[in-house]
């Protein structure tokens, strides 16, 4: 939440300089320079939201382009007009932000990217098929789902009783946002996961029964699951 207030003080900040640099009356190579430096700023705010790359439409070379298939920019617009147009769109961007429309976004995909990386590590230990590396891709995989079922809660408004995973994928089958078939999957899942991160005991099946079949689709289902429900 404070990030994101942080990048809403900036695009004020930003809006701010590109309204004074075009109201400005000084030479046009000092206010070139300006919006250079202004247009640089945009770019970084733009790629701070969207990590995973900036959407087409809002690069500034795909900006000016789109502004010429619309028949706006013309000999007779200078640099100064499309500047004056992107500051607009920029606004637009920054008003969404402060909604929440974009943030919600931005959560998913950086939470995804978490993912990923946590995932792949997981497939990475599992290549070398030793019983401490399976142990600790099983670990990663926990994590991944439970955090998955949690967020998944918080994002329907379900307030959880325990922090235990287990408690989270109950109340979403008991509000029906997961099937039944899932909840299932999603208990076995947190189950190999407990079992890879303690010790076996005479007493219950432990980690040594579980197959190197079953580590894998553990592991592709969890993602699959994350990527669909987040």
């Amino acid at each position: 939440m404070r990030k994101t207030k942080n990048i809403i003080e900036r695009c004020n900040e930003i809006i701010k300089v590109g309204e004074h640099v075009l109201e400005s009356h000084e030479p046009d190579f000092v206010r070139i320079k300006i919006i250079a430096k202004t247009n640089t700023s945009i770019e970084n705010i733009y790629s701070l939201c969207f990590p995973r790359g900036i959407p087409d439409h809002l690069r500034l070379g795909n900006f000016i382009r789109t502004l010429t298939n619309l028949g706006i920019v013309t000999i007779q617009l200078n640099a100064f007009g499309i500047f004056a147009h992107r500051l607009e769109s920029f606004k637009g961007f920054k008003e969404d932000l402060e909604k929440g429309i974009i943030t919600r976004d931005l959560a998913k995909i950086v939470t995804l990217d978490i993912y990923n990386d946590m995932l792949e590590q997981a497939q990475n230990l599992r290549a070398f098929n030793t019983e401490p590396l399976n142990r600790a891709a099983c670990v990663l995989g926990r994590i991944v789902i439970e955090d998955t079922l949690k967020k998944l809660c918080y994002d329907n408004g379900i307030a959880l009783s325990s922090d235990k995973a287990s408690v989270a994928n109950d109340e979403l089958k008991k509000h029906s946002i997961i099937v039944k078939e899932q909840w299932r999957l999603n208990q076995v899942w947190l189950d190999i996961g407990n079992k890879a991160a303690h010790p076996e005991t005479q007493q219950e099946e432990g980690f040594s029964s579980i197959t190197e079949d079953k580590i894998d689709d553990m592991l592709n289902s969890i993602k699959q699951f994350a990527e669909k429900n987040l």
